[in-house]
């Protein structure tokens, strides 16, 4: 087998997944995608992005066109990998003649995918990379070494691909010391050849010659091939010790099997490398993503000057009578996510009710033929949790002609035909699912895609909830699902609606922000402008959610999330929305495989791109935190003085029926402005620090707490907080140096915080 193919492998690397030592299995970056991966063409743009966004490193095979442009290309001549293929050598080609070929293959016929022309290596490959994971640089030897040069002016142009995330490979020895020469900042691997037997027998037998070359090179460490028995005798333990004795890094590829993958890692290999990720993976997540309940369950690089007294206990939702929490289950009507893999994790989570989206297309790929089996399975799973379901209409479905889209933005029914095959579907549902389903929800973001006017929505929403409240009566319906936050278009909604607005015991806004509070005005806007329209309705909150690391495509794409930001963003939504009085919906669940987009990073749970669970974020934590302590037993104290004038800090008050008070609050803003006579904080989303400062917190007409303790919310971590701190007053109890950061903290009575063991 050539160098090239035995090189045509994927490594992933999979930055939330973390194995057991003794299991021999990955660790953070220590698996990277060649050529960005296997499911978008390799060496395209869509390939490294798609691999990126799921939480891969990616490998990059460079090459220099004639007319000096970097591309990236496995191949020297274009006679396997591209349409109408030839024995031209690509690198003798311009970078314009490159960019027409298509190199999609049969693979990619009529997707999304194709056509595909090899992707550019400064300006698409280069802004990809990131902390936390490889990018891996492999220089053909048909470049030579004059292609060195090119790079070195490539990564000098940018900042993202910095010696932290970035590494050289190459076969060619004169190349890898050219790197080392004009970028010795960098790290270069060489790539070669290890076996015993027959003509792949060489002289790195002994690893003591190995151990010369890489020396005589300058290279940081050697890629070698790991993925037969011949490579695998030689590379004992012993072996790769000797050489990372001597200083070298020492990598695997082609191991496309578990044991060959477990085997490396055994025998001390620092990345290994496989065509067959997902199988791999699924290997190895098999029933052991498990939840944490200890106490550290969490961790953060949190101090605080206090005693530590224990952590949160979580409360399933057996042993919470209600709250204000909607948990989204979303896509499970359009395969995007598999409900098998993540409904274990949702009773723990403490949120008695989920979203689902119902899938006219899934239950109706024949007319006039339902299958609700796959419905019927999961609303009875969680029924049996005693878990409530807020079923959701949308979307459409392309059986019929002017049926809709089945996917978000794809617009509702507009032919006659297709209308009355709704209303059939939509009676047939509501019929299946009486007695099991009492909340319902319109079709999700109407105002987005279609070019739907006010008039076409309304009246969508009102001919749906007719039909669901003819076959339930006592139905409760959530109405428009609105992607926007806005009163001026919510009025036009509800002025259009006329008396049918008493259809509707909610009304749904979504409205994604950076910070979340800064979504509050409009908020109060809305549920002023409901108040005149009907007595009965109540805002809620229906989808909102913040991705895990950066994303390049959905709301809040191209912010530097992390875990750590996440989990903040999230508990400020939840707590914030609670605040306002609006009932609140955390999206999503599970990270889910938006099929032609990529992966959706927002859930709780970190998803592979096969939609494989495989570890649970340090968010479901935060939100299980939340939802443990902030349930229906705590009532908000409305025109609350407890506080401070300070604008950059959000404060709410609750109490227990007993009267014991719960107080959250934290930072949402670095500074403020002045408007008018006031000082408005500008707003500022959740960040990484977990640098607290002291603040002065006011409580007139309250009460001193007998055992007070500080709660983190984040880690559920519970200090006992200083009495000395808590200052009795004439006007009633000021707290002093209280620790505040950008995520939500507590101040309560001991007794209130239910701790684990």
């Amino acid at each position: 087998m050539s160098a090239g193919k035995m090189k045509s492998i994927m490594l992933l690397s999979v930055v939330a997944v973390s194995f057991a030592a003794a299991a021999a299995e990955p660790a953070f970056d220590t698996l990277i995608a060649h050529s960005g991966g296997s499911d978008a063409p390799k060496n395209t743009a869509a390939a490294f992005r798609d691999s990126v966004v799921r939480g891969f490193g990616i490998e990059c095979d460079v090459r220099l066109s004639g007319d000096g442009r970097l591309f990236t290309f496995h191949d020297d001549t274009l006679a396997r990998l591209t349409d109408g293929a030839n024995t031209n050598a690509i690198y003798k080609m311009t970078w314009n003649e490159i960019a027409k070929l298509n190199v999609a293959g049969e693979k990619w016929r009529g997707t999304g995918f194709d056509p595909a022309r090899p992707a550019l290596f400064e300006e698409e490959v280069l802004p990809l990379a990131r902390d936390g994971r490889w990018l891996f640089v492999e220089v053909k030897p048909e470049a030579g070494i004059e292609v060195v040069p090119h790079l070195k002016k490539a990564l000098a142009r940018q900042r993202k691909a910095t010696p932290k995330n970035t590494l050289f490979i190459s076969f060619s020895g004169d190349i890898c010391k050219e790197l080392k020469k004009q970028m010795p900042e960098y790290k270069a691997l060489y790539l070669t050849t290890v076996y015993i037997g027959g003509k792949r027998y060489n002289r790195y037998k002994d690893p003591r010659n190995l151990i010369a070359d890489l020396k005589a090179m300058g290279v940081d460490g050697v890629d070698a091939p790991f993925y037969n028995k011949k490579s695998m005798n030689l590379q004992t333990a012993e072996y790769i010790k000797t050489v990372k004795d001597a200083g070298f890094e020492y990598h695997a590829w082609t191991c496309n099997s578990l044991d060959q993958v477990r085997t490396a890692f055994e025998r001390g290999m620092d990345t290994v490398t496989t065509d067959l990720p997902e199988t791999i993976l699924r290997e190895y997540r098999a029933d052991k993503v498990k939840l944490d309940t200890s106490a550290d369950r969490v961790k953060t690089p949190l101090v605080v000057d206090m005693e530590r007294i224990g952590t949160l206990r979580p409360r399933s939702v057996g042993e919470i009578r209600g709250s204000n929490w909607t948990l989204g289950c979303e896509t499970l009507d359009r395969d995007f996510a598999v409900f098998d893999e993540y409904k274990r994790f949702l009773a723990p989570l403490g949120i008695k009710t989920i979203r689902l989206q119902a899938g006219w297309a899934k239950c109706e790929r024949e007319k006039g033929k339902y299958d609700f089996a796959w419905l019927d399975r999961i609303i009875d799973y969680v029924r049996a949790q005693g878990i409530n379901v807020l079923l959701e209409t949308g979307y459409g479905n392309p059986v019929y002609k002017g049926g809709g889209g089945h996917d978000l933005a794809g617009g509702f029914p507009t032919s006659d035909e297709a209308l009355a095959a709704w209303d059939a579907w939509v009676d047939a549902m509501t019929k299946r699912f009486k007695g099991r389903v009492r909340d319902w929800a319109m079709w999700n973001e109407p105002d987005i895609g279609g070019n739907k006017t006010v008039k076409d929505i309304v009246a969508f929403n009102i001919r749906t909830a007719r039909i669901v409240k003819r076959n339930i009566p006592d139905a409760r319906i959530a109405g428009l699902s609105l992607a926007r936050n806005n009163p001026g278009y919510f009025e036009k909604c509800l002025a259009e609606m006329g008396p049918d607005v008493a259809l509707f015991d909610w009304f749904i806004y979504h409205g994604y922000a950076p910070a979340p509070e800064s979504s509050y005005e409009n908020v109060e806007m809305q549920k002023a402008v409901l108040a005149k329209y009907s007595p009965k309705a109540r805002m809620r909150q229906g989808e909102n959610g913040c991705p895990s690391e950066m994303a390049t495509k959905f709301t809040l794409s191209g912010i530097p999330w992390s875990e750590y930001s996440q989990a903040k963003w999230d508990m400020r939504r939840m707590l914030g929305d609670l605040g306002h009085d609006v009932e609140s919906s955390v999206f999503t669940i599970c990270d889910f495989n938006h099929r032609g987009k990529e992966v959706n990073l927002k859930g709780l749970l970190r998803a592979s791109f096969g939609k494989e669970v495989i570890a649970v974020k340090r968010a479901y934590y935060a939100v299980q935190n939340v939802a443990g302590l902030f349930d229906d037993s705590l009532e908000r104290v409305r025109n609350s003085r407890f506080g401070t004038r300070d604008a950059t800090l959000s404060t709410y008050e609750y109490k227990k029926a007993d009267e014991r008070r719960v107080l959250v609050f934290w930072t949402h803003a670095d500074a403020t402005s002045r408007q008018g006579k006031e000082y408005k904080p500008k707003y500022k989303r959740p960040g990484d620090s977990f640098e607290t400062r002291p603040a002065v917190l006011k409580y007139p007409g309250g009460k001193p707490f007998k055992e007070p303790v500080w709660i983190d919310l984040l880690t559920g971590r519970v200090y006992a907080f200083p009495k000395k701190n808590q200052i009795v007053v004439s006007a009633g109890v000021v707290f002093l140096d209280v620790p505040v950061y950008d995520s939500p903290c507590v101040l309560t009575e001991r007794s209130v915080a239910e701790l684990g063991n």
